[in-house]
């Protein structure tokens, strides 16, 4: 019926009101009367519907319902009580895979919301996400950075729900799952950059690679980048400019306190050229970029 539905676009409408009059509880039908009332702009009628679909959805309708979900945007909490970890885990890892990645960046946002009140869930498909727009997108540094640090945090905060604090001091010891492993490294090597520890940080990233090859473009990535600032020659700030950048840097703080991200990038730009190499105004901008994106 689904390829009816493609093959004869025109009669999409006339289908699914046939299907709309009825009378039988069979899931697939009753996920067609839904789709019939949203197209008909019956939003009260649609969710009610739809509810009523969450209840006993076998797993192949589950990703039907998640987009009506997202389109009209249902709270997910009924369905998600009905649905496994596993299977979500299973959904999280599809969606970003097959979805095209214009329609993914479009997605993502809409159904994050919806996942309030059901954090593993949430932190899964950020997961799944954030791994998708690492190894396919070349970033900047900061930016680079930051999306790493947000999925160590996400994937070690599962990791903390589930294992014993001495399995995390000891992730290779304990056989921790590979996301975990590679994880509790990988955090290990950002926080040594941001503390300015850059030659320090390798052993870390080249052992992060070798446990998730999956992420090896992320990370090789942060690793030229690394190369290259170690290489590159370190511009001598004189006094007279530690103390403009002091100024400016409180003018970006009062930006960023006020959220005003356009104006705080402006600014940020221009106190980078001052203090290229300075730590705090790296962090900035590194606030700047995850806040802006998210305004």
């Amino acid at each position: 019926m689904e390829e009816w539905k493609k093959k004869y676009q025109g009669k999409k409408t006339a289908i699914l009101e046939a299907y709309a009059k009825m009378d039988t509880e069979n899931p697939y039908v009753r996920i067609q009367k839904a789709l019939y009332a949203e197209g008909q702009g019956h939003l009260k009628e649609t969710e009610e519907l739809w509810k009523n679909c969450t209840k006993d959805c076998p797993p192949g309708f589950q990703w039907e319902l998640i987009e009506i979900a997202v389109r009209n945007q249902f709270l997910l909490e009924p369905m998600l009580k009905q649905m496994t970890p596993e299977a979500w885990n299973e959904y999280a890892k599809a969606v970003t895979d097959h979805k095209k990645w214009v329609e993914m960046q479009q997605f993502y946002p809409k159904i994050m919301p919806l996942l309030d009140g059901f954090p593993f869930y949430r932190r899964r498909l950020e997961q799944c996400y954030l791994e998708k727009l690492m190894t396919r997108e070349l970033l900047e540094e900061v930016r680079l950075r930051g999306f790493l640090k947000d999925y160590c945090e996400s994937v070690l905060a599962d990791a903390q729900a589930v294992y014993k604090g001495e399995a995390l001091e000891a992730p290779e010891t304990y056989a921790l799952p590979t996301r975990y492993r590679f994880a509790s490294a990988l955090i290990n090597a950002l926080n040594l950059i941001d503390a300015g520890k850059l030659i320090e940080s390798f052993p870390f990233l080249k052992e992060s690679l070798k446990i998730y090859p999956k992420m090896s473009g992320a990370v090789g990535q942060l690793l030229r980048y690394l190369e290259e600032e170690i290489q590159s020659p370190k511009q001598v700030i004189t006094e007279e400019f530690m103390l403009l950048g002091e100024q400016v840097k409180q003018i970006l703080r009062g930006l960023i306190n006020g959220g005003q991200w356009d104006e705080a990038y402006g600014v940020m730009e221009q106190l980078l050229s001052l203090l290229p190499d300075d730590l705090e105004v790296l962090q900035m901008k590194q606030e700047i970029l995850r806040q802006g994106a998210k305004a």
